[in-house]
């Protein structure tokens, strides 16, 4: 098996991880009682968060020796935005694992104040928000332009499903940044909506690695 079919299973591991990192509990109004309540689901959406970012930089490292024949700085830039997005994806999961000790903590004190441990509560949710759907996915996204931009101009894939791939980094970079300057939420469907593009065009880019693989002729 070859690095370029293993980058594709890669691809459509990161979809079904995505998935499964979503943790309902985190967003709920009173999620400092329901994440304990819910700790096997939690711990297993940390773990599945942690699978995405070992798969970001598989994904680099497998596709960099390709990429470089082409263009060595988009090359170099796109596997070091990678890494940057698993930096911040596993400072994410930290995170994850503070609010589930304070969420313990939470619900097996009478002691604590309630008034405090919600503010903590809120100032590491919304540390975990900025890190997973801001910071990271704007990494993960330029990272993507300079990616795309590569198989634009070698050909080594159609290249309406490079244009797809650029296009989509850029509506899911717009819903982080329509986050940072409060102009929707996560739950609002304008942020979904963004970030579906993207999302769809990888698992499809993900098939294509491992059913067809790269042009030969151009490589």
């Amino acid at each position: 098996m070859n690095s370029i079919v293993i980058a594709g299973i890669l691809y459509l591991v990161v979809f079904i991880a995505g998935i499964f990192s979503i943790i309902p509990a985190i967003d709920e109004p009173n999620f400092l009682s329901k994440i304990y309540e819910n700790q096997r689901r939690v711990i297993f959406g940390a773990l599945s968060q942690f699978v995405l970012a070992f798969a970001y930089v598989c994904i680099g490292v497998l596709l960099f020796p390709t990429l470089f024949r082409y263009n060595e700085e988009l090359s170099l830039g796109f596997v070091s935005f990678r890494i940057i997005a698993a930096i911040f994806n596993i400072l994410a999961i930290v995170l994850v694992f503070l609010l589930l000790a304070l969420s313990q903590d939470f619900s097996s004190s009478d002691s604590l104040d309630p008034v405090h441990v919600e503010t903590l509560g809120n100032l590491l949710r919304t540390g975990r928000d900025f890190m997973n759907h801001v910071v990271m996915i704007l990494a993960l996204n330029i990272g993507g332009l300079l990616f795309y931009s590569i198989l634009f101009q070698s050909q080594l894939i159609p290249q309406l499903l490079s244009f797809w791939g650029f296009i989509g980094a850029l509506l899911a970079i717009l819903a982080s940044l329509s986050l940072i300057f409060n102009l929707t939420t996560i739950k609002s469907p304008l942020y979904l909506g963004l970030n579906i593009p993207i999302a769809l065009q990888e698992f499809i880019f993900g098939i294509w690695l491992i059913t067809i693989g790269f042009n030969p002729v151009t490589i």
